[in-house]
């Protein structure tokens, strides 16, 4: 039994937000909620991927020109969707200047840390990141990296009003 891998139990991440660099700490979910989020993600948001598969296993140069028609309308109610996106922002912690580690998200659903409530781009980031973390063993890396890949293309060339 040597052989076999300790599951990952944490990442750390550092973003540039509007506020500067910040480094963040993802953390791993416990089975039950990781089924949850799976299958949201498989029946709410894989449906609506404007690609065909594809188109996506082959990566940004294959989906170039494609349409961005959405294949499905989003079936999430708000209090669903605050609720998908609170569990994946509690995941996240991010370093103090103490060299603790504050949660992103309370359990509460009120936010642990400054200035990133109105951050966009920082908080899509965590939510993406945090599902590719959870759930990568249930998909291709090269799924995983190519949808990570291009939710960062997308928020890195959004410009900041």
């Amino acid at each position: 039994m040597d052989s076999v891998n300790k599951r990952e139990k944490f990442k750390i991440l550092t973003l540039d937000t509007e506020t500067g660099k910040r480094t963040f700490k993802l953390t791993k979910w416990d089975a039950q909620t990781a089924m949850y989020m799976l299958i949201q993600v498989t029946t709410k948001f894989i449906p609506m991927i404007p690609f065909d598969i594809d188109s996506l296993l082959g990566g940004i140069e294959a989906m170039q020109g494609k349409s961005l028609k959405m294949n499905k309308q989003v079936d999430m109610s708000l209090v669903e969707f605050k609720a998908f996106t609170q569990t994946c922002l509690e995941s996240c912690l991010e370093e103090l200047p103490t060299g603790n580690f504050a949660p992103v998200m309370r359990e509460n659903g009120t936010y642990g840390v400054i200035d990133i409530e109105d951050d966009f781009q920082a908080i899509t980031a965590l939510i993406v990141q945090a599902l590719v973390f959870n759930l990568k063993g249930f998909f291709s890396e090269k799924l995983l990296k190519t949808l990570s890949t291009k939710a960062d293309s997308i928020l890195s060339s959004s410009t900041k009003i």
